[in-house]
């Protein structure tokens, strides 16, 4: 299962997978300040613009071209919660490219996620 930012998850199960993804990251602000008295750290946000896909199918012969492609921005912040656990919050929107299923192309989605940093 990975991740195409416009599509729903687990729109495609197959036993072979491949997935490519180009992302540009550009840093908007550096605040490396803490929020008043809260236990909340924030460290910078940043933008990208992003091209994902993934090919899918039955076997690994049989993979070609991709099934899901998907173009997007997203905003992004990296916070600290009590000095010692760093999350990265994510927003942003994901347009399909390719119509699949019940997704349109052009459809876009929007995501909010939070996790650690890769």
């Amino acid at each position: 299962d990975f991740e195409v930012r416009g599509y729903p998850p687990g729109l495609v199960a197959a036993d072979a997978m491949w997935s490519a993804r180009t992302e540009i990251r550009l840093p908007l602000a550096r605040v490396s300040r803490g929020l008043g008295a809260m236990p909340l750290y924030l460290n910078g946000f940043s933008s990208s613009w992003f091209v994902d896909s993934v090919g899918a199918a039955a076997s690994a012969d049989r993979l070609g071209a991709p099934q899901l492609v998907s173009t997007g921005a997203e905003l992004a912040t990296d916070i600290t919660v009590f000095s010692f656990l760093s999350l990265r919050i994510r927003t942003g929107v994901g347009v399909p490219l390719k119509s699949l299923g019940p997704v349109s192309s052009g459809n876009a989605r929007f995501y909010v996620t939070a996790g650690t940093s890769f």
